[in-house]
């Protein structure tokens, strides 16, 4: 379950004796795709609610809300996170959107919203070819009607609020972070800032589609 609960008394120095490096990247695995990433450094720093750790909610707070949702990193900043972690793609108009795979089926009702838009190609030169419904060959507008669904629903997590959530633009994400740290941590008398870890998901399959996540991740931290 993202994210991880550190008890308040822990304390960084028995994770250190683990490894003989200044930083160890924890990883706590409960299935393939569900992990949480704690960063243990023995820098010294003024987060006295959790000294020395840095939380990843991996996809927001994905256990209990559908992966890739404005709804689902709120909640994983209510838990504690210190940072997010989107994985993102584009549409076929350039707009960078989370959503877990380059396939929208996985995670979202495109099947019932765009019947028939399927379709079969090879993905990242694998020679066995892949039928989806793959986010580059849908505009934005297109995109803004579909909602998600959770991904891993038999694997004990809700199904409740499947068909509720939009899919988020990066825009929104950041959108989200801003008010955070700007307006509901500072109304609670607390100096804490969180941060978004974005993982640009199979750059080399929208390269074959003409796109450029990097191109596009790097005017959109500049716009």
């Amino acid at each position: 379950q993202c994210p991880v609960k550190v008890p308040p008394s822990h304390q960084t120095t028995s994770p250190i004796l683990l490894s003989s490096s200044n930083n160890l990247i924890i990883n706590n695995h409960q299935d393939d795709d569900s992990k949480t990433n704690a960063k243990v450094s023995n820098n010294n720093n003024n987060n006295n609610r959790r000294p020395g750790l840095q939380v990843i909610a991996h996809r927001g707070g994905s256990f209990s809300l559908p992966e890739h949702t404005i709804a689902g990193y709120r909640l994983a900043l209510e838990l504690g996170a210190d940072y997010i972690e989107p994985d993102i793609v584009s549409t076929k108009d350039g707009t960078l959107v989370a959503v877990h795979d380059v396939d929208l089926n996985i995670t979202t009702n495109v099947a019932d919203v765009y019947p028939g838009r399927n379709s079969i190609e090879g993905v990242g030169g694998n020679v066995e070819e892949r039928g989806g419904y793959f986010v580059y060959d849908f505009t934005y507008d297109e995109i803004k009607e579909l909602r998600v669904k959770q991904r891993l629903g038999d694997y004990g997590r809700s199904r409740q609020f499947d068909g509720i959530f939009p899919i988020p633009t990066l825009r929104e994400i950041f959108d989200l972070l801003y008010e955070w740290n700007t307006q509901i941590i500072q109304s609670h008398n607390e100096t804490r800032r969180s941060g978004v870890y974005v993982e640009l998901k199979k750059p080399e399959v929208h390269l074959e589609k003409g796109i450029d996540l990097v191109e596009l991740l790097m005017a959109e931290l500049q716009s």
